[in-house]
């Protein structure tokens, strides 16, 4: 049970995480990461930019839920290894790759690597829409992924309440059956016992065993008749 709270927990944390607008941004040309960043309303996204490597694996293990916008050229590491290294980071992480035409080929190795996406520097005003488009579908990607995360998780822990109450049921009613048998026999010896001639005390002592077997009967067919109801338990 310890395992499945804590998965529960886990698919809980990542849905709130995949609803946080912010997006680390890889691009180590100036003019490139002002367009970029121009695109998106600052009301609604936060993005944070580096133009190294090494900068943003520090900056996604600082905080890893973010969308990732990833230029394959880099001074200080192949992009293709980065996107490698920021999946073990974070393997949900969303990576766009952001290429120019030359690449493309580049870029769809970086797909075959990990990256959800890829967007081709454009016109200005084309590129804006597209890469827009680009981020919101992702981060859209993201949460369908997370709540279906979160759903799967909860119907293995109800599969597994289910069997486990359904064994707790199927103990009580051969608990039942194992007390029943005895009182059965116990019943049928006192009233064997009733028949012969017995001094007052002990005719008293013999009512009272009765007694008491029958109301113990009465209480384990009560316990029988609960487990055999879906509302009961």
């Amino acid at each position: 049970m310890q395992n499945i709270h804590s998965n529960l927990v886990s698919a809980s944390n990542a849905l709130l995480e995949a609803q946080s607008k912010s997006i680390l941004l890889i691009e180590d040309t100036a003019a490139h990461a002002l367009l970029i960043q121009r695109a998106f309303d600052k009301t609604e996204w936060s993005i944070e930019h580096v133009t190294r490597g090494s900068a943003a694996l520090d900056s996604l293990r600082s905080n890893p839920n973010r969308l990732i916008l990833l230029d394959l050229t880099l001074p200080d590491i192949d992009g293709i290894e980065l996107t490698t290294e920021l999946h073990e980071i974070n393997p949900y992480a969303p990576i766009i790759v952001v290429t120019s035409t030359d690449d493309v080929k580049k870029s769809v190795a970086a797909m075959q690597n990990g990256a959800w996406d890829y967007v081709i520097k454009s016109e200005p005003d084309v590129f804006n829409s597209t890469i827009l488009q680009s981020v919101n579908h992702s981060w859209k990607k993201r949460l369908f992924k997370a709540e279906h995360r979160l759903a799967s998780e909860c119907r293995v822990a109800e599969l597994i309440k289910s069997e486990k109450v359904e064994a707790v049921e199927q103990a009580i009613q051969l608990i039942c059956s194992e007390v029943n048998n005895s009182l059965s026999g116990l019943l049928m010896y006192s009233d064997l016992l009733g028949r012969d001639c017995l001094s007052d005390p002990q005719r008293e002592i013999l009512q009272q065993l009765t007694d008491s077997a029958q109301k113990v009967a009465s209480a384990v067919q009560k316990v029988k008749s609960l487990t055999k109801s879906p509302n009961n338990l």
